[in-house]
């Protein structure tokens, strides 16, 4: 979105269930959202905020990303429990 990247952990707020529910989609039908395919939470793709949804008001837990020489990388978190979902 906007030309910049995100990504966050695979995990609805609601159950932390995957959103995809391993069928490979994360988009509402128009594109414009991120969708639980649960029970069809609706999330910005740009800062993982619930607008619809058993989970509405929460949010995506972000995976921290870096740009370095034109490449978008992962950045180690600096959270204690990191090491949980690396």
């Amino acid at each position: 979105a906007d030309g910049k990247a995100y990504a966050w952990i695979n995990a609805c707020p609601h159950w932390g269930i995957g959103l995809d529910m391993e069928d490979g989609v994360f988009w509402s039908p128009d594109g414009s959202l991120l969708v639980c395919q649960n029970h069809q939470a609706l999330f910005r793709a740009e800062d993982g905020y619930c607008e619809s949804g058993p989970c509405f008001g929460g949010s995506l837990r972000p995976v921290p990303l870096e740009e370095s020489d034109g490449e978008i990388r992962l950045r180690r978190p600096a959270w204690p429990d990191a090491a949980d979902w690396l």
